[in-house]
């Protein structure tokens, strides 16, 4: 995995590196006696609630890790 330099015009200069394949799992798992429950008792639907949530937490883990990569690169490779 090299870096590959693209330049631009007025000393633009994008840098790209290859992109390591990381593997997660995200998990939710539920009772349907919950699902019946929370539909029935709050109008709730709790599948969709629950992917709503696990895509969230997904957004958050992504934002984190460019954060991260970021401030690893501002401070000269040392991590925050």
């Amino acid at each position: 995995m090299g870096v590959r330099e693209f330049r631009f015009f007025h000393g633009i200069t994008i840098q790209s590196e290859g992109i390591q394949n990381i593997v997660r799992t995200l998990r939710a798992q539920w009772r349907p006696e919950l699902v019946d429950d929370l539909n029935t008792v709050y109008s709730i639907d709790a599948e969709a609630e629950l992917t709503r949530l696990m895509s969230e937490q997904i957004v958050e883990e992504i934002d984190n890790e460019v954060i991260n990569i970021l401030t690893g690169r501002i401070n000269g490779g040392n991590a925050a």
